[in-house]
């Protein structure tokens, strides 16, 4: 293959030429044989676009902080991460990863509510359909296997990332680490729970389960948690399954 002429530049040196303006506020330079105008519509249109998607994935960071620190954290997003993924409903999650790396200028329960507001668009943006899983809805869960939705995800945090919003603003992390179960039901509703460490435990067993009923579920759990006698947890644990079943983070039992 012939080599290209010296002075005539690559196709990445001029990706990096044209892209590297648009990554940078400050940089007011418009690359060769493009126009100025337009070029800054093109810039403009791009940091819109990422402050739409920051707006509508995380709601609460966005009704809290200041402009200020929003502008810092749009504007260093689109001059720094190198995200994975060229997809826009992926662009959230390259936030998140991006936001973990800059902890150092974040309010201390940023970065933690971020990933709780992420959670739970993440379950609402599931193409999962539990139409497409099979299972008995009227079964006893006690004595049948019980199935967990697969529109679940558990998370533990050190701040009440749940309370927060304009009206609160932790100053001081929890004592306690949250345990939070975010899900999404039959009729696509999103919704969390606030769990103890005993429900986490249980709702773990039940999603790695395939042949245990429930009551040996609750045994299980005895053995990892012996401080709790057998007929304490098993009625403790069917009052869970039933709370669990109502919210539809347990959808049923096994069809035999």
């Amino acid at each position: 293959m012939a080599s290209l002429p010296e002075n005539e530049m690559t196709l990445g040196k001029l990706q990096q030429q044209f892209t590297q303006p648009l990554r940078s506020p400050n940089d007011n330079t418009t690359p060769k044989n493009t126009d100025p105008t337009r070029f800054s519509v093109y810039k403009r249109l791009i940091f819109n676009n990422i402050e739409e998607m920051f707006r509508n994935a995380f709601p609460v960071i966005d009704s809290i902080i200041k402009p200020e620190l929003r502008q810092r954290i749009l504007t260093d997003f689109i001059g720094h991460h190198q995200a994975k993924t060229a997809l826009f409903h992926e662009i959230p999650q390259e936030f998140l990863k991006f936001l973990e790396t800059r902890q150092h200028y974040l309010p201390p329960y940023l970065y933690e509510l971020a990933h709780y507001e992420w959670l739970e668009l993440a379950v609402d943006l599931s193409p999962i359909t539990l139409a497409d899983y099979q299972y008995n809805e009227t079964g006893n869960l006690m004595t049948g296997i019980p199935v967990a939705s697969p529109l679940i995800a558990h998370a533990t945090y050190q701040w009440p990332v749940h309370n927060i919003g304009k009206d609160y603003i932790p100053e001081k992390p929890l004592i306690d680490p949250l345990h939070l179960i975010v899900f999404r039901n039959t009729r696509n509703d999103v919704g969390f729970l606030e769990i103890n460490a005993l429900t986490a435990l249980l709702i773990q067993l039940i999603q790695k389960n395939e042949t245990a009923t429930g009551e040996k579920l609750l045994e299980q759990l005895c053995e990892l948690v012996p401080s709790i006698d057998a007929k304490t947890m098993m009625k403790a644990g069917s009052e869970i399954f039933n709370k669990l079943f109502s919210l539809d983070i347990i959808l049923g039992i096994k069809e035999e």
